[in-house]
């Protein structure tokens, strides 16, 4: 299952507000090689930033569920970057607007970003 996030400015709701959970297994599938399917490349500028999603992969073992935890970004030429991270550094927030995207990726950290292609498990 994956558990699909946005950080929204026309909310009231704590942010990232939940959009989407994806349960589909074809989606899944093919959600498991695009994640493996990035190449390395340098964050763009937090200005050019216009989506900041939280994406939560669950997968069940034999006895619990295990989570893996990713923030996806988009920019304003609509491209596409991933980074795993820690579920500690998705920062969970009362409200969002465009001053928080810099220490939303301060905390996520600057390094270890991959370019992909659009999500296709979002439809």
């Amino acid at each position: 299952m994956i558990n699909v996030s946005l950080y929204r400015s026309d909310s009231a709701k704590a942010q990232p507000e939940l959009i989407l959970v994806q349960s589909d297994p074809d989606k899944l599938a093919a959600a498991g090689k695009w994640i493996r399917s990035g190449e390395s490349r340098a964050l763009p500028p937090a200005e050019s930033i216009s989506k900041i999603y939280g994406l939560q992969f669950q997968y069940p073992t034999k006895t619990s569920t295990e989570s893996v935890d990713y923030i996806l970004l988009t920019d304003d030429k609509s491209s596409y970057y991933l980074k795993q991270v820690e579920p500690r550094q998705i920062a969970d927030l009362d409200s969002f607007d465009s001053e928080d995207k810099e220490s939303i990726l301060e905390k996520a950290g600057k390094e270890g970003w991959f370019s992909v292609s659009s999500p296709e498990f979002f439809n």
